[in-house]
């Protein structure tokens, strides 16, 4: 997924909390999250990534990750443990975090435009995906990010 989505060039960050692995897109301003969203998971689809509550989920929220768990992992591009959130003191973790933000987030309007793109050269139309039946998570609430 890592690849394909260097190909809309994002580079997404990656965490785990608990036994659930995140690649986290950072925004570098305000953006239609539930738009960005529908379009993330059509291109997901048109991927050949599944979509679902035991597989991949699409969360827009603007809420960043919820790392108050004692097993939240920062990981590095190969998903390897770079350190535990718990290992860290409150201001270094902010560092952490402030400098992934800095270094991989992606204008959400050039995104929405290149997945829109994609759909369009794959000729993918938004029903023949069932967009409105996939599971969806906007909240605001970080303890329901799952």
């Amino acid at each position: 997924m890592r690849t394909c989505l260097g190909e809309l060039s994002v580079k997404p960050r990656h965490y785990q909390i608990d036994d659930d692995w995140y690649l986290h897109i950072y925004l570098s301003s305000a953006g239609p999250a539930l738009d960005l969203s529908k379009h993330l998971a059509q291109w997901c689809l048109s991927q050949g990534f599944e979509l679902g509550s035991d597989k991949l989920i699409v969360h827009p929220s603007d809420v960043a990750l919820h790392s108050s768990s004692k097993w939240f992992y920062l990981l590095n591009e190969r998903c390897q443990l770079l350190v535990r959130r718990d290992e860290l003191s409150l201001e270094d973790a902010l560092i952490f975090f402030l400098q992934d933000a800095g270094k991989s987030s992606v204008n959400p309007d050039e995104l929405l435009a290149a997945l829109k793109k994609n759909e369009s050269v794959n000729e993918v139309a938004p029903q023949d995906l069932d967009v409105e039946n996939l599971e969806f998570s906007p909240t605001t609430d970080a303890s329901k990010i799952h």
